[in-house]
């Protein structure tokens, strides 16, 4: 290579990262492969052009260290264990986690202007909605071709062929990562629009706002239905002193429009009901709904926390104390489908116990002053990050999948980059 072409490349690699990192905001609803692979790209990116600043900057931007340090956290769980080093699925969970790694490192070095974060969100947005739409027409397809909005499933049950299950079936993700994926784009919509946004933009985030809110409730994903309700609220609330009598008004409509919604899709209530009464009676062995199976992987998960409570199981026995438990109380459908906790708190709590969870909860909170002190809009779109976090965190085991990795690392880390730029420009 010539000294020529190193010195041009030296020159354009802010602009040869922001490419990467559109592709990455695009890619994190794809295929898990695709993702990887521009991780490994914006990595090598980061190591060959930037390597020499590294160090320093990293002195200078240490909001990034505590995420890298939960990496670390693992891989001496995983040094310490011998049995690890042999276990391919414990292999496997610690090169998902490298990304806790990789990610603020990619990130540390960039000084980006508003307009370029901008359209990296733009490309997030992009990815969901043509996913959105192309469900959609998948699922109007089902309807056409039957000439019913119903069919009768393996189960022998009536169900709706807009429902989670059909409108997500041709892709790569769970409907509820992809739940949580549209409520942040909302609030970052939101967020925009009140904020930051240019004016030809406007009527592109008030249509994916309303087609996004559409597409959850089909979705029908519990945890993303609370935090969508709670994040707007909150969100109403704290801005409440800027609202026109115009943004007040508007702001019940949408409400309104969302339990209209509720009230028209039957598959929506009856997942709500059943999630109500599943807590009221507690949990059955012989239901099979996935909120009772929550409860008995939870009720399972308690007496396994409570064998180790302080450090954990360790990383080479997250699911295997709670196999055994799934036994012990007749839990057969745990064990056939080996359910993993369903909650990252109580994984976090099952692995690394107390001081595990305490850690990761540093590594949650200790941005929030920095952020606060540098740009409030910012700190408002961090704010919101981390309720839904909480709330999804709570049903779902979200760090032991790429998707869930790669949304939290990823905006985790370029929500921060935003409030060093806010900094800059302030």
């Amino acid at each position: 290579m010539s000294k020529q072409l190193i010195f041009q490349l030296i020159n354009n690699r802010q602009r040869i990262s922001f490419w990467v990192l559109i592709a990455i905001g695009f890619s994190i609803p794809l295929k898990p492969s695709i993702n990887s692979f521009l991780l490994i790209l914006a990595f090598t990116v980061t190591a060959s052009l930037y390597w020499s600043d590294l160090k320093k900057q990293l002195r200078e931007r240490v909001l990034y260290i505590p995420l890298m340090g939960f990496f670390i956290l693992y891989l001496a769980n995983f040094i310490l264990t011998p049995e690890a080093h042999t276990d391919r699925d414990t292999v496997n969970h610690l090169t998902l986690k490298i990304q806790f790694l990789i990610v603020p490192l990619i990130f540390i070095p960039l000084k980006f202007d508003q307009k370029q974060y901008f359209k990296i969100y733009i490309a997030f947005f992009i990815s969901c909605l043509v996913i959105v739409l192309l469900s959609l027409t998948y699922g109007l397809s089902l309807v056409i071709k039957s000439n019913s909005l119903f069919y009768i499933n393996e189960s022998n049950q009536r169900a709706f062929y807009l429902h989670m299950g059909d409108l997500m079936r041709p892709y790569y993700i769970h409907p509820s990562y992809f739940s949580l994926y549209l409520v942040f784009l909302i609030l970052v919509a939101l967020n925009y629009l009140h904020n930051w946004v240019d004016t030809k933009f406007k009527y592109f985030f008030i249509f994916c706002i309303f087609l996004f809110t559409l597409f959850i409730f089909l979705l029908s994903a519990r945890a993303a239905l609370l935090s969508f309700f709670i994040c707007l609220i909150t969100y109403f609330i704290v801005t409440l002193s800027e609202h026109s009598r115009v943004k007040v008004v508007t702001f019940v409509m949408f409400i309104l429009f969302s339990f209209v919604l509720i009230g028209n899709l039957k598959y929506t209530r009856e997942r709500i009901s059943l999630a109500y009464n599943a807590l009221v009676s507690g949990p059955s062995l012989s239901e099979t709904h996935s909120a009772n199976s929550r409860l008995l992987i939870w009720q399972a998960a308690f007496e396994v926390i409570k064998e180790k409570p302080v450090f954990g199981h360790g990383i080479v026995n997250r699911e295997t104390p709670l196999f055994k438990e799934y036994a012990k109380i007749g839990f057969v459908r745990g064990i056939e489908f080996q359910y993993n906790s369903h909650s990252e708190w109580l994984q976090l709590l099952i692995v690394f116990g107390i001081a595990g969870l305490l850690f990761f909860f540093f590594v949650l909170l200790f941005p929030l002053k920095k952020i606060n002190s540098r740009n409030k809009k910012v700190f408002l779109l961090y704010l919101f990050f981390l309720i839904l976090i909480i709330i999804n965190f709570t049903t779902e085991s979200m760090l032991s999948v790429q998707k869930g990795v790669a949304f939290f690392s990823f905006f985790y880390c370029l929500i921060i980059s935003m409030s060093y730029q806010s900094e800059r420009s302030g």
